[in-house]
């Protein structure tokens, strides 16, 4: 889900991959090769949930999984890779990285 952070207080602080330099932004709109790099980073690191923000930051934290009664949800992520003060939120199915 895409869901608003707080500057003060986010819970995806934690940027593990910056892909923003590296997005091939000709593949518009499908850019699932940005959300499946983040995935198999996460998996690498044994995350089973991870947050796209300001459009291709890969990100984590301990309290992510409460974002959805903590946060509100809202529809102004860019193509699933969030954008400023939005977060695109994912969860890992299992460990060869799909997305539940």
């Amino acid at each position: 889900g895409c869901y608003r952070e707080q500057y003060y207080s986010p819970l995806f602080y934690q940027v593990y991959l910056d892909y923003r330099y590296s997005i091939n932004w000709a593949k518009l709109p499908d850019m699932s090769h940005v959300i499946q790099a983040c995935a198999q980073e996460a998996v690498k690191r044994k995350y089973s949930y991870f947050a796209i923000k300001n459009y291709g930051q890969c990100s984590w934290g301990p309290h992510g999984l409460l974002i959805s009664s903590r946060r509100v949800q809202v529809s102004w992520c860019c193509y699933g890779l969030g954008g400023p003060w939005v977060v695109s939120v994912y969860k890992i199915g299992n460990v060869t990285g799909k997305l539940a």
